[in-house]
């Protein structure tokens, strides 16, 4: 699944006579499926290297300088673009599945009187998880943003800031200057888009994958008493315990660490 191009393709289907058995109708059309070239090419676009330089996040506008600077973000707002949103399907994943089990005892201490025990759970095994794999760094002097853990970013993104803060004492005639540590004010805020490790895609870019577990344990408990004149008399207590890496229906992350799924 994709929120942006150019890896949706679209359907067109016909406005009537559209059936099950053909969804499209005789006037529907798909759009050619999508290529890496595509993809690339719009990858080159919002960071503006492309062939033409023009554009991007790393393009600069004529009059307020770099697209998603600080200052460029006050006039020309709309410079700074989209980074691309995309959430994939891990090829490698497997079907889902659960374990139940369950074991009851009865005790009956009288002929009126009978006490159940039991204890119920199970087990589930490769719930599809969206594993958020373009979190932005933390960055600091000491320990700059790393482009794929590998090098800093071109940009030297040093320090971590999700919101863009102006010089109150710098006024450039329609805007003021944004503080020297803080110069970028990225469509995610601040320099975050800067600091992912995938610079130009969104740091909400997930990897669905089925590697979330869950547990279900329950202590079962119920006494029955036999009255007189055909009636009789019950009570129930149940206590349960579960946990699950698969909240929020599977559509958000909503652990603390998606690297260590175990301890989130």
């Amino acid at each position: 699944m994709t929120e942006s191009a150019p890896l949706v393709t679209d359907v067109t289907g016909a406005s009537s006579a559209t059936t099950l058995v053909d969804p499209l109708g005789s006037n529907g059309s798909e759009s050619a499926a999508p290529n890496f070239s595509a993809v690339k090419a719009q990858l080159q676009g919002i960071l503006g290297t492309g062939p033409s330089q023009s554009g991007g996040m790393t393009g600069t506008s004529a009059s307020y300088g770099p697209n998603c600077g600080g200052r460029d973000s006050q006039e020309g707002y709309l410079d700074s673009p989209d980074t691309l949103y995309i959430g994939a399907y891990n090829k490698n994943n497997v079907l889902p599945y659960t374990i139940n089990f369950s074991l009851t005892t009865q005790w009956q201490p009288r002929n009126d009187l009978a006490i159940s025990i039991g204890y119920t759970g199970n087990r589930g095994r490769h719930a599809v998880i969206p594993i958020p794999f373009n979190e932005p760094q933390i960055a600091t002097p000491t320990n700059p943003a790393m482009v794929l853990g590998k090098e800093p970013h071109a940009n030297g993104e040093q320090y971590s800031y999700g919101f863009e803060v102006l010089n109150a004492t710098h006024y450039l005639g329609y805007d003021y200057a944004p503080i020297a540590n803080e110069p970028w004010n990225t469509e995610s805020g601040g320099n975050t888009d800067f600091r992912a490790p995938y610079v130009g895609f969104n740091p909400n870019a997930a990897s669905f994958r089925t590697a979330g577990n869950s547990a279900y344990d329950a202590l079962q408990t119920h006494l029955e008493k036999r009255l007189s004149n055909n009636y009789q008399v019950g009570a129930s207590y149940m206590w349960s315990h579960t946990l699950d890496e698969q909240s929020d229906i599977g559509l958000f992350f909503t652990g603390d660490n998606p690297a260590n799924l175990r301890n989130s």
